[in-house]
């Protein structure tokens, strides 16, 4: 298969070993105490139960024994995800389903867990795709004259990797070509590649920015991202409706205000 990439910030995520579970390993003997965190002890037990249990895992449609509606339908598998790893994803939120306490067997939950699976994947589908590849995919010689490029309003959902609840807003994009120029629409791809991953906004409008420079051969990048954190909004503070604005400059956009000054008004 395709070796992960090589590009700098960027980790392409191979696909997963029969051997890892995408959990924290359970503890070595006798390195457990009475004071471990709940966290760790979650972890932990949902691990040893499906070691304890094969029957009980989702893996291979093994819980389809006792309930056909936990199967797993050949024609739900997402992308090149094999079954054995979607399987131990839906155990995972089967777990933490119950440790809510929710009746799993109920007619309305059963089949959350694939659909908890599957959702996840597709939010973090960005670890399957490099953004420079995208943007270098459609590179144009064009004499643009050396006036700025702005694609602005650049809708994104992301993942905070705090708390891994949704945040969303928009990405506008300017940049000074040289003797080449981008396909507008992978400027939009390659948010996305950035954006469906866990992320803070601020290393994600970096991100974007050093990804159009590489990808473009442009020193003159800006990126400004705007958006509503979930995070913020229904739990913590809960203050709905708080934006958050990061910016990075790059090259001449970091030292011209009136350059600066122009693209600002380009965005009113």
């Amino acid at each position: 298969g395709k070796a992960p990439s090589q590009h700098q910030g960027f980790r392409l995520l191979p696909p997963l070993p029969a051997s890892h579970c995408g959990m924290m390993p359970a503890r070595a003997a006798g390195a457990a105490d009475a004071g471990a965190d709940k966290d760790t002890k979650l972890v932990t037990a949902v691990a040893g139960a499906a070691a304890a249990d094969p029957a009980a895992s989702g893996v291979g449609n093994g819980a389809a024994k006792r309930d056909p509606r936990l199967a797993i339908p050949d024609d739900v598998l997402p992308g090149d995800v094999r079954r054995d790893r979607l399987g131990r994803m839906m155990d995972a939120c089967r777990v933490l389903l119950e440790e809510i306490g929710e009746d799993v067997t109920r007619d309305g939950i059963a089949k959350t867990p694939l659909r908890m699976a599957k959702a996840l994947l597709e939010c973090t589908a960005g670890y399957a795709q490099d953004p420079r590849e995208i943007l270098e995919s459609a590179l144009f010689d064009v004499d643009a004259g050396g006036g700025m490029v702005v694609v602005k309003d650049i809708a994104f959902h992301s993942m905070c990797e705090h708390h891994v609840l949704p945040f969303a807003g928009k990405a506008h994009i300017a940049y000074l070509p040289g003797d080449r120029v981008v396909g507008l629409s992978k400027l939009a791809r390659a948010t996305d590649a950035i954006a469906k991953r866990l992320q803070v906004q601020e290393r994600l409008t970096r991100q974007i920015a050093e990804a159009v420079r590489d990808a473009v051969g442009a020193d003159d990048v800006a990126v400004i991202t705007t958006a509503e954190h979930m995070c913020m909004s229904m739990r913590g503070a809960s203050k709905p409706g708080a934006a958050t604005t990061s910016t990075v400059f790059l090259g001449r956009f970091a030292t011209d205000s009136a350059l600066q000054t122009q693209l600002l008004m380009q965005l009113k």
